[in-house]
């Protein structure tokens, strides 16, 4: 559906992911709210939970991919019970405020040179797109001090200004 916004021509779900994107506060850690991360030599993760599901948020050290899976019921601290197809998200928008917050916390607190969103399917490249350009993204990405640097191929890299 196509949809007009500030004298703009868009697809509704365009329009959607610009006007929706917000950090929005919430209970993350070990246990869902002790605000504490797991973390090996690469990973870094912690959790959160909502009335059905759980899920598991990550940042890789290195490379700084930005990951979230989710599962139905309660947090588990074993990674391979969570699906990174996300499908028991019932409202993705809700869902990506809450990883948003937690990821921001994230890359402040370990102080990485680089992070990136890897569109790992056709799906998730199509919102990534869009989510990138988006002005509330990119100024709460530039108030923990990263900014926009590359898209290559199906990844979105933003560099420690």
């Amino acid at each position: 559906m196509l949809f007009e916004h500030e004298n703009k021509l868009m697809f509704f779900k365009e329009f959607i992911l610009t006007e929706a994107i917000n950090p929005k506060e919430t209970d993350f850690g070990t246990d869902g709210k002790n605000r504490k991360f797991l973390s090996s030599d690469k990973i870094v993760y912690t959790f959160f939970k909502d009335d059905k599901n759980s899920y598991l948020v990550a940042i890789d050290k290195v490379n700084g991919e930005v990951a979230f899976s989710s599962k139905e019921g309660e947090i588990s601290l074993n990674s391979s019970d969570y699906d990174v197809s996300r499908k028991d998200t019932y409202n993705a928008t809700k869902v990506f405020n809450k990883v948003f917050y937690i990821i921001l916390i994230m890359i402040k607190k370990y102080d990485l040179d680089l992070i990136s969103f890897d569109a790992a399917n056709p799906a998730l490249g199509n919102v990534y797109s869009v989510m990138v350009k988006n002005k509330k993204f990119q100024e709460e990405l530039e108030k923990v001090g990263y900014k926009f640097y590359a898209e290559i191929g199906n990844s979105y890299y933003f560099e420690k200004i």
